[in-house]
This record gives structure tokens, sequence and C-alpha cells, in this order.
């Protein structure tokens, strides 16, 4: 099957979506990175629709409880990268360094249909992976 093209304005449209669902945040909940997602939106959404070749998600869309910080004792838990699908060739592999860009990056994956509405919501609750900073273990990352 062809990947699809995406226009400007469809782009725009993702773009404009995730910048809604951020400013949502920062008025609901007290935080998000406005300036992060503001100067990002058209980059990300252009990545994950026009440039990035990645396969399905293989991450639950409606997120997991927090399984505690990752360590040698700790091995068994959802890597955040699951959200951009396999790993392997062919696909693409996204590493976003800035941590600050987490809620930019969860509204670019709930807009592109990575995750649910469910899952978006559970952004910065307690006990979720939807964290206010990005590691290894939150989706995207």
């Amino acid at each position: 099957m062809a990947k699809k093209t995406y226009t400007n304005e469809e782009i725009q449209v993702v773009a404009n979506k995730i910048r809604k669902q951020v400013l949502k945040f920062a008025i609901e909940r007290g935080g998000c990175y406005m300036g992060q997602t503001n100067s990002s939106a058209e980059t990300l959404a252009t990545l994950y629709l026009d440039v990035m070749n990645l396969g399905e998600s293989t991450a639950n869309p409606d997120g997991v409880v927090f399984p505690g910080t990752p360590n040698a004792e700790n091995t068994d838990w959802q890597r955040g990268s699951q959200y951009n699908g396999p790993t392997c060739a062919p696909y693409d592999r996204f590493f976003p360094s800035p941590a600050h860009y987490a809620c930019t990056i969860y509204c670019t994956l709930y807009a592109v249909g990575r995750v649910s509405e469910t899952g978006i919501n559970r952004f910065n609750k307690d006990g979720w992976i939807f964290e206010q900073i990005g590691a290894e273990h939150s989706p995207g990352f």
C-alpha cells in the first residue's frame, strides 16, 4: 500500500490540533510549555504525517500506569518508543531530546491517532505515564 501524501493544509490542521490540545491542558491543568508547542507543531506534524516511515504503534493507546523508574530490577515496562512502532529496518526511529516537549509530543501522537482520547486525557494525572517531563517510558520518547 502506498503511503498517503499530505497537503500543507492537512499538515496545518494537525499542527493546529496539537496547539489547541496543549493550550487546553495549559489552561485546565496549569502546566505545559506553550513556547515549545508553538515553535514545533508544524515540524512534528510534518515529521509524523509526511516524513518519517513509522510502522503501526505497538503501545497501548490509552497509556499504562507508571511502572516505576526503569532500572536493572525493573525492566518489564512499556517503552515510550513503542508509540512510534517497530524500531527495526525499514522503519525510522525518532529521538526527541528535549524532555520539556513531552506534552507537545503526546498531543502530536493524539493528533495523528497513536494515542487515544482516553490516553491523552491522562496527561499530568498522578500514576500515569503521560508526565509533564518526558523520560524513556513516556509516549513518543
